[in-house]
């Protein structure tokens, strides 16, 4: 899920050259108008039991010429909540629809390349918030993106052994 997050503060960064800041963290907020990315559901079943597969692969362990490797490989969804930042709210809603047009199309296809598929961009709300005496303008909206999941579980094999007569002791 990292390198999600990242590829997406990079790509966008380079689309719009705005900063793209994680949403919860303790810093100085950079310099308006700015983004800031979170993923709120970092695994969403997509109604499927994903695929299993079992083999026989090359051992890891150079005692042994095989391991048994099972795999199951899913396709669940990340929901990434994007907000764009600043003081004017026509300013903060213009930014919001840059990076909306990100995720709709250029960025659609660069997600793609890395194997993170764009399901869907939902709608651009006012997410603006009021601090103390001014208000801090924010338009945000979710992006739903499916990845492959994988677990494996591997178990070294008993290629030799050696049965000896004795007592057990």
């Amino acid at each position: 899920m990292d390198n999600l997050i990242q590829l997406i503060k990079d790509e966008l960064f380079d689309h719009t050259k705005r900063i793209v800041v994680d949403t919860d963290n303790i810093k100085e907020k950079p310099d308006y108008p700015f983004y800031s990315i979170k993923a709120i559901t970092i695994r969403q079943d997509a109604g499927e039991a994903g695929n299993y597969s079992a083999d026989f692969v090359k051992s890891l362990d150079e005692r042994f010429k095989y391991d048994y490797l099972e795999r199951l490989e899913t396709q669940p969804n990340a929901v990434i909540s994007v907000n764009a930042y600043d003081k004017d709210g026509v300013r903060a809603a213009a930014a919001a629809m840059d990076a909306f047009g990100f995720f709709k199309f250029a960025g659609r296809m660069k997600l793609e390349k890395e194997n993170f598929i764009v399901v869907d961009v939902m709608n651009i709300e006012d997410r603006t918030v009021l601090n103390v005496d001014n208000y801090e303008y924010r338009y945000g909206f979710d992006v739903r993106i499916r990845y492959v999941h994988g677990i494996e579980r591997r178990t070294e094999t008993i290629e030799t052994y050696t049965i000896r007569k004795g007592d057990n002791k």
